[in-house]
């Protein structure tokens, strides 16, 4: 990130998010001034072998907070089931993955995610 071009991203109108893990990842972040960013796992993840533990919701809401007005993402082992719980942490968005492809029934359960979602946090960036 340091050698990315900030403004000429900008420029082309594209959007500038910023994955987190910790407390210094989120302070280079922000000093940034992202269109949004993501912070996780929140819960154990088995898409990629990840150096941190999850951070649970209690992080969330920490992030949140000191987010501001900057979208948060919450990324890393979500499950439908969870969706309620990741926005009263206070998440603006949930990026899940595997519980969509590695789901029986994708379709039914990407269904699933629309209605829970619907209404909550940011529609879209």
């Amino acid at each position: 990130m340091e050698e990315a071009d900030l403004d000429q991203i900008r420029r082309a109108n594209m959007r500038l998010g910023v994955s987190t893990h910790d407390d210094e990842d989120l302070r280079k972040a922000i000093a940034l001034n992202p269109e949004y960013i993501a912070f996780g796992p929140v819960y154990p993840t088995i898409l990629k072998k990840m150096k941190w533990s999850p951070q649970g919701l209690s992080r969330v809401s920490k992030w949140k907070q000191a987010l501001g007005d900057i979208p948060l993402v919450a990324i890393g082992g979500m499950k439908v089931e969870f969706a309620n719980d990741v926005f009263d942490a206070g998440a603006d968005i949930i990026s899940v993955l595997t519980d969509i492809t590695l789901n029986v029934d994708p379709v039914n359960r990407v269904k699933e995610w629309l209605t829970i979602t619907r209404g909550q946090g940011i529609e879209s960036l």
